[in-house]
């Protein structure tokens, strides 16, 4: 079984619920009331200011590494790993529309998260966007994070990244942006605004562009606090399964022969203001013979989802799966290299981690199961 892989790297990753990478966002004025932001990575280098520089002025001193196998060395010394205490990621659309952030052309996904201090008042602001490229057998991940913060010293290290990849200092609307890295490799801006510290990461892949589109948002739209006020955030909080025992019941298996005993108190609810969306089913896996061993799923949900690998291989709705599809699709790598089985239901997003050993013939008697039964306790 798998569960510490899609708890800690699944989960926390996804979820944005930490990288609270760099710097913080307010102003003193109200929402902006501004039309949604032209600013988009394809227009860009064309809405920068006359007097902004260029992408080879910021990062004039940029070096090439000395050590090899640098990469990912800016955003492991700048990103710390802090669970965000509210999340915005929901709102993405809201804040887009009222120019709070960027609008970013490309199939990025985004999350947001915030921490508060002990007058519940905006601490550090973290945004992710992601940019996820499919290869076989895998997919790689870049990121543009903007993170804001009250101090600098929430982004040590600089000297020491600075030394392996250059670093210079510009000015732009009369603010000093410290840029580190190159256009074509990891690069970060840094700089002061209101009172608040902002730090831009763009891993390699991330065209320099879009960073720079970022960049020209947020100095003309300071962060305001208010959006982000923590009674408008998303709360996520776990619970186990007993204290939750409706939470998607008929879509995960409980009673049949092809699964061990469910561990109900092992079994985890993962809820969204107080509403389970997304949970972990834990089964008695000490028993041999049995097909499934654990048991994922999840509401479409920017903050908790299925890797992208498995959200790019699914096998399709069980609603209009046939036996001959289950089978193709059990030659896949996810099913041989993975041992995993994701397939849609009702709209949700069901992952089965299943036994090295079972077979295409024992998932499809499952799936039978549970739609018999389910139909049976609705009737």
């Amino acid at each position: 079984m798998r569960k510490g892989r899609h708890i800690t790297e699944k989960i926390l990753s996804l979820v944005l619920a930490a990288a609270m990478c760099c710097l913080a966002a307010c102003g003193e004025a109200g929402i902006p009331t501004a039309e949604r932001s032209d600013t988009s990575s394809e227009e860009a280098s064309s809405s920068l200011t006359p007097e902004a520089p260029t992408p080879e002025e910021y990062f004039q001193n940029a070096s090439v590494p000395e050590e090899e196998n640098r990469s990912g060395m800016i955003r492991d010394i700048c990103e710390t790993f802090t669970p965000g205490e509210r999340f915005f990621s929901t709102k993405q659309e809201e804040l887009e529309d009222t120019a709070v952030i960027p609008v970013l052309k490309g199939d990025y996904s985004f999350t947001c998260g915030a921490l508060y201090g002990e007058e519940e008042e905006l601490k550090e602001l973290l945004f992710h966007w992601k940019l996820i490229t499919m290869v076989p057998g895998g997919y790689g991940e870049d990121d543009l994070i903007v993170s804001v913060a009250e101090a600098p010293d929430r982004f040590p290290g600089v000297d020491e990244y600075a030394s392996h990849f250059g670093m210079a200092a510009t000015w732009q609307e009369g603010v000093e942006i410290t840029a580190v890295g190159a256009a074509e490799t990891e690069k970060s801006l840094t700089f002061p605004l209101e009172e608040r510290w902002y730090r831009i990461y763009g891993s390699e892949r991330i065209p320099v562009e879009d960073v720079l589109a970022v960049l020209e948002h947020f100095l003309h739209h300071p962060i305001d606090p208010e959006p982000f006020a923590k009674e408008n955030g998303d709360e996520y909080t776990w619970s186990e399964l007993p204290e939750y025992p409706d939470a998607f019941a008929g879509y995960y298996p409980v009673d049949s022969a092809l699964c061990p005993a469910l561990i109900p108190t092992a079994s985890e609810v993962r809820l969204q203001n107080g509403v389970p969306v997304m949970a972990f089913f834990d089964y008695d896996t000490v028993s041999s013979g049995h097909a499934i061993g654990g048991w994922y799923i999840y509401r479409e949900n920017p903050d908790y989802m299925p890797d992208p690998l498995e959200r790019s291989n699914f096998a399709g709705d069980i609603s209009t799966l046939t036996e001959q599809d289950l089978k193709d699709f059990w030659q896949k790598g996810i099913v041989l290299f993975q041992h995993e089985f994701p397939f849609t239901w009702d709209g949700y997003l069901i992952v089965a981690q299943m036994s090295e050993n079972a077979t295409p013939e024992q998932m499809w008697q499952l799936l039978q199961e549970l739609q018999e039964r389910k139909a049976q306790a609705e009737k």
